[in-house]
């Protein structure tokens, strides 16, 4: 009895979760448009996702904070990879 009262409320927040996820605008792709140019025309291209490999350990879950990321490329003094 009590796994069907699970069922039931389950139920209704899956198909809520599901109708607002399918509720996204879809843009007009243009021809020939490659992903850097639409990396470019992100918000995303101005952030710099890399840190240097003798910044400490707090500056990297600062980085990943405030972007919303798991990981970062490493980088050396002269900012190779």
């Amino acid at each position: 009895m009590a796994s069907q009262a699970v069922r039931r409320t389950a139920q209704p927040a899956f198909v809520a979760a599901n109708t607002q996820q399918s509720c996204r605008f879809v843009q007009t792709v243009k021809e020939g448009l490659t992903a850097t140019d639409a990396w470019n025309k992100s918000c995303y291209s101005d952030i710099d996702y890399t840190i240097n490999e003798n910044d400490t350990v707090y500056e990297a879950v600062q980085k990943f904070a405030a972007y919303n990321v798991g990981c970062l490329v490493t980088v050396d003094a002269e900012g190779m990879y």
